[in-house]
């Protein structure tokens, strides 16, 4: 048999209310202040990846990988007395372009994706001082009691302890 200590989908409610400090009725505003003072926002944090490494990035991939071979062919036929010189600097000049315009793309990219993750605040209906409030999801504490409704997004994980058939 598992250890049902570490699966909180094998206990029942009221072990998960006894461990999380908490109730059906919710938590106090000072008590979930004190738990985001300890845990932290509900929020995912995303490493971006510095200019560098997004600028190397662009090099990924099987197109460039063939351009550099023809770039390093032409410009050995090029040493060994063919004037392929220009061709050399062409192709060289192609895959730069080519990555200084995908470098580009991919920041203004970034960060019009970020401009909307900023417009868009997910909502919550928690219980709090045993009160249904709303809140915004990234202000959501381990031991909220999140009450969803039909049509409502999964603001963390959660642990259903009540349902009904309506």
């Amino acid at each position: 048999m598992k250890n049902q200590e570490n699966n909180w989908h094998w206990l029942a409610p009221e072990a998960v209310f006894e461990k999380l400090r908490t109730s059906p009725k919710g938590l106090t505003a000072a008590d979930a202040r004190l738990r985001r003072q300890k845990f932290g926002y509900n929020e995912l944090k995303i490493a971006r990846p510095s200019a560098f490494v997004r600028f190397l990035r662009q090099f990924k991939n099987p197109l460039v990988y063939i351009l550099v071979v023809a770039a390093s062919i032409t410009a050995l036929l090029s040493i060994m007395g063919e004037e392929m010189w220009a061709d050399t600097i062409v192709i060289v000049g192609v895959v730069v372009l080519n990555a200084f315009l995908g470098f580009i793309q991919e920041g203004k990219a970034e960060r019009a994706l970020e401009a909307l993750q900023n417009m868009i605040v997910t909502k919550s209906n928690v219980m709090r001082d045993n009160l249904e409030q709303i809140v915004e999801a990234r202000e959501l504490v381990p031991g909220d009691i999140v009450v969803l409704a039909e049509g409502d997004k999964i603001p963390a994980d959660l642990r259903i302890f009540m349902a009904n058939d309506a």
